[in-house]
């Protein structure tokens, strides 16, 4: 499935700190890719646009995801918080587009958890965020309504305020899989995600 007019703007602008190390470069154990390249690799056949936001052109992550025959993005305003880096990837979208965002750094996301999100944004035209337990997770799909708000958003916490704000008008979906909840953060994350 590609949907023909949703952006996935992939969030790979962190600082790692604690993880000690670029964990976007770093491989899980039962795999040869890196993380930031697994979940870019996963999502681009998904959609139209895939836009993946980084700090500098010339850092780690960027000429990894180049050395793959991934474009990364710059996103000027990285510095200020994952807010304006969101914001970077949605006026570098093009107009009328659906959003699908993706953290870079959960590569347990699967096409089907992907597809699922997509699919149920496409259909309703609502903000749809999946959950695991009663856990919001990710990525989360924002109609193409919404672009003005996502794109004026400040802070280090995402979109979450928009979602809070627009409750009546969001669609939570069930997934029967923990990958929706699962980030990488510290060594140990990753040493735990093999268990």
């Amino acid at each position: 499935m590609r949907a023909n007019l949703v952006t996935a703007i992939v969030l790979a602008a962190g600082k790692s700190t604690r993880f000690g190390g670029n964990k976007l470069i770093a491989r899980l154990a039962d795999s040869d890719i890196p993380i930031c390249v697994q979940v870019a690799t996963m999502i681009e056949p998904l959609v139209s646009n895939l836009l993946v936001m980084v700090e500098d052109l010339e850092n780690d992550t960027s000429k990894i995801l180049n050395s793959y025959g991934i474009s990364a993005t710059c996103s000027e305003n990285a510095a200020r918080g994952m807010a304006y880096t969101l914001g970077d990837g949605i006026r570098a979208s093009p107009i009328g587009v659906d959003f699908l965002v993706v953290l870079s750094d959960m590569p347990f996301v699967t096409t089907t958890i992907a597809e699922s999100i997509i699919r149920a944004m496409v259909s309703t035209d609502k903000i749809t965020v999946p959950l695991f337990n009663g856990k919001m997770g990710h990525p989360v799909g924002f109609p193409a309504m919404y672009r003005d708000e996502l794109a004026s958003l400040e802070g280090d916490i995402g979109a979450k305020v928009l979602i809070q704000s627009h409750l009546s008008d969001v669609n939570f979906i069930e997934i029967d899989d923990e990958g929706i909840t699962k980030d990488i953060d510290t060594r140990e994350d990753m040493e735990l995600s093999l268990l």
